[in-house]
C-alpha cells in the first residue's frame, strides 16, 4: 500500500483512540451515577 495510505490508516487509528481513551476517562463519572451493586453480582436469571 503506498505511504498516503498508510499515513491516513495511522491518522485515524489515533483519532479512534483518543476518542476511545475520552470515553474512557469519562466513564467512572457515569459509572458513579449507578448503583454499584448492579455491577457487584453477577446476573441471575
Amino acid at each position: 500500500m503506498p505511504a498516503s495510505e498508510k499515513v491516513h490508516m495511522l491518522r485515524c487509528a489515533a483519532s479512534f483512540v483518543v476518542a476511545a481513551y475520552e470515553k474512557v476517562r469519562l466513564t467512572p463519572q457515569a459509572l458513579r451515577a449507578l448503583p454499584l451493586d448492579l455491577f457487584a453480582k453477577p446476573f441471575t436469571d
